[in-house]
């Protein structure tokens, strides 16, 4: 990471400033040490981190993904989740970014890299990585909008400031088509862009697999309006070769300098405590004892101080404590950790609890040299979750637990346990995924609990505990995959509104007539492009947050 900060920098800048470099200058006033043309690196790191960041940010003033899936309750102000898009201008704050502060960088970056000397191998890997982490931002914005501005959207250098709406199933042959092309492009025996490339650092087998798993999803959102050309994609997408561990995931990782990770930014640095998760997501996991929960949420409602600590032999399986008092929420068997109150850290697992006699607490322990220590904490399982639309008290609602909102908490856009789920889908719809459904849907849940701290034995016991149901399977994946996507609030989007699982309830102060399946479009639209978002509006059925896409059919 320590050569990004000047490349982002040097990106930041072409933000702003990319229409204003046509100036007629003199060869006099060019300044050889600040070229005005930026390397295409510069361009593709920055916009790699602004729509990585804007996509994965929490922030009520953008893109509200996770208050569309309801993962995440409100504890001060309630009307994102009752649903109101107009106040903070949400639909324009996220559309900016994506345009400009995202597209823009990759569109600029390619015409750059035209002038750059490179051997054939690698020009074609850089054009392929500007091209696939372009179509990735292009493929959130269809499905977030709809019809939208794409074949002249980005023409502005020709004239073209009021570009017309496409259709979106348009959008969706050329975005496919043009995958294909990046994908064919890519020559795995050579080395792409190295340090500018903030996602995979040139390896262009993962660029390739990546390509192909943003291939697939697109294919899965096809199958109920076009299934032979989402059957026919599906497979070709995983043929080629998809994510296939969770090293190759989508990630864009935060190094707590240069780049700071948006959920920290709006949960911690903020000062504010404005966020909890909700009661469906806390009850969905507590009806089946997910061992996830600690990873999700802190027990900060649930722990006391170690006041005694017996002298087990250090290999002893056992260990007693003394608290201060007993938490009314503890009972046998419930689960127990390492806990911090000042930053609601918890770093070790402990085991479980066996007996209780008075303040004492036996835990089985997990690891026989891992045992709590005198004045430490513990904290034991027990969530709250706060209720969708309303107020939540924060100090007496479950929190969210330091993983997701650490300063240098990565951001998984697209992940190996995803694409696993999507395998399920397609294996489920009856398309070549090369495996049977059951084989996918397993694997996702121990990918999902592996990458979430699982002990492989409890990841045994809850894989088979929560079997695939082929008697309903959307409602088997669609439940599992919104739990896996906690905190991925697009990729959760996606999977909800293609296979309607888990069912969402509009809260009854709600702003509008039912849970959104799409974001209106931006209010700038209508003053700059007034008579080309009107026309689209129309076409689609009407600029609403519950007018569905035109793949979304049930």
């Amino acid at each position: 990471m320590k050569k990004f900060s000047n490349i982002l920098i040097a990106g930041v800048l072409a933000t702003f400033s990319l229409t204003s470099c046509e100036r007629d200058l003199t060869s006099l006033n060019e300044d050889p040490k600040h070229p005005s043309v930026l390397q295409s690196k510069s361009l593709l790191a920055t916009g790699q981190y602004q729509s990585s960041y804007y996509m994965h940010t929490g922030s009520v003033n953008f893109n509200n993904y996770r208050f569309f899936v309801q993962q995440w309750a409100e504890t001060t102000y309630i009307d994102e989740t009752n649903y109101d898009l107009v106040t903070r201008n949400q639909p324009r704050n996220n559309w900016n970014r994506m345009y400009v502060y995202s597209l823009n960088n990759f569109e600029q970056a390619k015409k750059n890299l035209a002038t750059e000397s490179n051997t054939p191998a690698m020009q074609n890997n850089k054009w392929a990585t500007l091209e696939i982490s372009q179509l990735f931002v292009w493929e959130n914005i269809v499905d977030t909008y709809g019809d939208v501005p794409y074949f002249n959207a980005l023409n502005a250098d020709e004239g073209q400031f009021a570009p017309k709406y496409d259709d979106a199933k348009t959008i969706y042959t050329d975005l496919l088509k043009r995958l294909d092309a990046a994908i064919a492009k890519i020559d795995v025996s050579s080395s792409g862009y190295g340090d500018g490339d903030l996602i995979y650092a040139g390896d262009m087998t993962k660029w390739k697999h990546f390509a192909n798993s943003v291939k697939l999803r697109l294919a899965l959102n096809l199958a109920d309006v076009d299934p032979t050309v989402s059957k026919a994609a599906a497979e070709s997408a995983i043929a080629s070769g998809v994510l296939a561990s969770e090293n190759e995931s989508y990630t864009f990782v935060f190094d707590k300098g240069t780049f700071t990770n948006p959920i920290f930014d709006d949960l911690v640095a903020s000062g504010r405590n404005d966020f909890v998760p909700t009661v469906l997501a806390v009850t969905t996991m507590d009806a089946t004892n997910d061992p996830r929960r600690h990873a999700y949420f802190a027990e900060n409602l649930s722990n006391a101080l170690v006041e005694e600590q017996d002298t087990n032999p250090s290999n002893s399986s056992e260990q007693t404590i003394s608290v201060d008092e007993v938490p009314t929420t503890v009972s046998v068997g419930k689960r127990v950790y390492s806990y911090d109150p000042a930053t609601e850290e918890s770093k070790f697992y402990y085991g479980k609890v066996t007996a209780i006699s008075g303040n004492d607490i036996t835990i089985q322990l997990n690891d026989p040299n891992v045992k709590p220590d005198k004045n430490s904490y513990v904290g034991f399982e027990y969530y709250k979750g706060g209720t969708f639309g309303s107020k939540n008290p924060f100090g007496s609602r479950t929190h969210m637990n330091y993983y997701s909102k650490a300063k240098d908490a990565p951001a998984v856009l697209l992940g190996y346990t995803e694409v696993l789920f999507m395998r399920a889908e397609a294996a489920a719809r009856g398309y070549n995924a090369g495996g049977g459904v059951s084989t996918f849907y397993n694997a996702a849940l121990k990918a999902s609990l592996k990458e979430n701290g699982v002990l492989d034995t409890e990841a045994n016991t809850y894989v088979v505990a929560n079997p695939f149901d082929a008697t309903n399977w959307k409602k088997s994946i669609g439940t599992q995959a919104w739990v896996a996507l906690f905190n991925r609030g697009f990729a959760a989007w996606n999977f909800s509104r293609r296979l309607d699982y888990p069912a969402f309830v509009n809260p009854p102060n709600s702003k509008i007539e039912g849970v959104p399946v799409r974001m209106p479009y931006s209010d700038q639209e209508y003053v700059l492009n007034g008579t080309n978002v009107r026309a689209a509006a129309s076409k689609i059925g009407g600029d609403k947050a519950v007018t569905k896409l035109f793949w979304d059919i049930h």
